[in-house]
């Protein structure tokens, strides 16, 4: 079954037809090493139909650059396809170079990003100093940042809305759930419907990340498609390399629910939070409804804690400073919840 599938998407992706999600299932299993026989013959057989030195539309300085460090290695006794059937006068090192080629085509093109690429039919860029709105053709928006790209193939809009992102960037998604809207960046996948989020990179562990601002958003690995979490308001999603896992966590400025992401009625805005000798428990009760996050009291003795003060238009973590240094507490942030601590009020 697994052999079938990867002989349809060497299909797609010869015809030039592959969407990008078969493109990066199609190179992770060639990464397996167990198609090389068929790559192979699909080599010999583009070899046979048309000319190979100018392979895969590379810049020929690119071409043989990767043809010469292919040849290197194969003089220095790396493994190489196996050839049965020397259908041509060329050398077997050769032949496997071709192979290789026909992926590091995928790789180069994947990198540059480029106009040229095989899946790619319009580029926006951002080479500015400032953001750049960009509108997609289903009317979504991208909002770049400096130096960074966003590019999609002709069939967007057509049956998938999808999209690769190199930088970062600010996505407003129109709702349509019969297309979803997928975003490759790096080795990550970010599958919604109809939503607002950043895609970028963690500053403090320079790995890719997600944030959402509304709406909810599906993360998985492109090499792990079965393998996704869910992230919603004010979460992020680090990816983790390493272990090809995601971590959750709050984002670094929380921003109240939009009406759309508020599952019951809440009539605190962040406009409206004056407090006179409020209770520690209704207060928390109120900001966790309005951000989408649990906000939880270590000692229940907390919970009759008062409060006198206004926080109408600050930061949450703003709003947790000024509470917890009135009642003589602390806060911290354990994952996707915030633990209130102290010894309570007398």
């Amino acid at each position: 079954m697994q052999t079938e599938r990867f002989k349809y998407l060497l299909s797609q992706y010869i015809a030039g037809k592959i969407s990008m999600q078969e493109h990066d299932e199609f190179l992770a299993l060639v990464r397996t090493g167990n198609y090389d026989n068929l790559l192979a013959d699909a080599t010999q057989k583009e070899l046979l139909r048309e000319d190979a030195s100018h392979v895969g539309g590379l810049p020929s300085p690119v071409s043989a650059e990767i043809v010469q460090q292919i040849f290197e290695a194969g003089k220095a006794g790396s493994v190489l396809p196996h050839i049965t059937k020397p259908v041509f006068r060329i050398r077997k090192y050769w032949i496997a170079a071709a192979v290789l080629l026909l992926v590091a085509t995928a790789a180069y093109w994947f990198m540059q990003g480029g106009p040229q690429a095989w899946f790619v039919q319009q580029v926006e860029s951002n080479t500015s100093d400032s953001s750049r709105t960009v509108f997609l053709p289903d009317s979504s928006i991208v909002v770049l940042s400096p130096h960074s790209q966003v590019s999609y193939s002709k069939e967007y809009n057509e049956s998938l809305r999808e999209v690769r992102l190199q930088g970062e960037g600010f996505f407003k998604v129109t709702k349509n759930p019969k297309k979803p809207f997928l975003v490759y960046y790096n080795d990550i996948v970010t599958k919604v419907l109809g939503t607002s989020f950043i895609v970028g990179i963690n500053k403090k562990t320079g790995n890719p990340e997600v944030c959402v601002k509304s709406g909810r958003v599906q993360v998985y690995d492109s090499k792990l498609p079965s393998h996704t979490i869910i992230v919603t308001p004010n979460q992020k999603a680090i990816y983790q390399p390493a272990g090809s896992r995601f971590e959750t966590a709050i984002v670094n400025t929380p921003q109240p629910l939009l009406p759309e992401d508020v599952k019951e009625a809440v009539s605190v805005t962040n406009n409206s939070l004056r407090f006179d000798k409020e209770k520690l428990s209704v207060i928390f009760s109120q900001l966790s409804a309005l951000y989408g996050i649990k906000i939880s009291l270590a000692n229940p003795m907390l919970a009759d804690c008062v409060f006198t003060g206004e926080l109408s238009g600050k930061d949450l973590f703003i709003q947790l400073k000024i509470i917890c240094i009135a009642t003589n507490a602390t806060y911290e942030v354990n994952g996707l919840e915030i633990v209130i601590k102290g010894s309570g009020c007398k």
